[in-house]
Parts: structure tokens; sequence; C-alpha cells
């Protein structure tokens, strides 16, 4: 790990959620480390469990497509669901999608219009 990340992983050791998504982003574009889905995902559970709502809509996001682990439609939804509530919009979409299918919820239609 590089001289940045050990920085920013002692930031978010002492609970700064903007470092613990900055090293989340690192993994997940490839920012001067190599990149790695697994390594994101941590750092990124990690942010949304402080409660950021844009940390919490890319996981839900990765959850639905299948992005660095398995797709689970459920837990795409428990994330994107704490996102949509703080009014996140990407969040939205992907429920109103996960009720228009029926993918890990019940089908409801209404909910998929809301």
């Amino acid at each position: 790990m590089n001289e940045i990340c050990r920085l920013w992983e002692g930031s978010s050791i002492q609970g700064h959620n903007n470092a613990t998504l900055n090293l989340g982003n690192m993994f997940y574009y490839g920012h001067r480390v190599p990149q790695n889905y697994h390594k994101d995902h941590k750092w990124f559970r990690k942010s949304a469990y402080q409660g950021n709502e844009g940390t919490q809509s890319m996981l839900g996001f990765m959850f639905f497509v299948g992005q660095g682990g398995e797709q689970n439609y459920l837990t795409a939804y428990q994330y994107s669901l704490k996102a949509a509530i703080q009014g996140n919009l990407k969040a939205q979409l992907i429920l109103g999608v996960l009720y228009s299918r029926g993918n890990g919820i019940p089908q409801n239609l209404s909910e998929s219009f809301r």
C-alpha cells in the first residue's frame, strides 16, 4: 500500500468519512493502486455504515449488477433504500427497477413508480 493509502487509512480509522470514501474510490477506479473491487467493498461498506448516501447508492448498484462479487438483489435493495431515503436519485432508480422486476423483493408495481 502506498503512502497516500496509509494516510487515508489513518484518517478513516479516526472516523473521517471522506477518507474512508476516498480509499474506496482509489480501489474502485484504480487510482494510484491496482483496481480491486474486494478492497473497495471493504471501504465502501465502512463509509456506508457511517451514513454516506453516495456510498450506499454505489454499493446498491454494485450488488445490483454483481460488480466485485456475487449479484445480490436483497443487499442491493437494502443499501439503495438507505440512500433513497436520503434523496439519492440513483438509488431511487435502482429501487424502482427492483420493485418492477421483483428482484430480491416481492414485485410491487405501485412502489416502482413512487
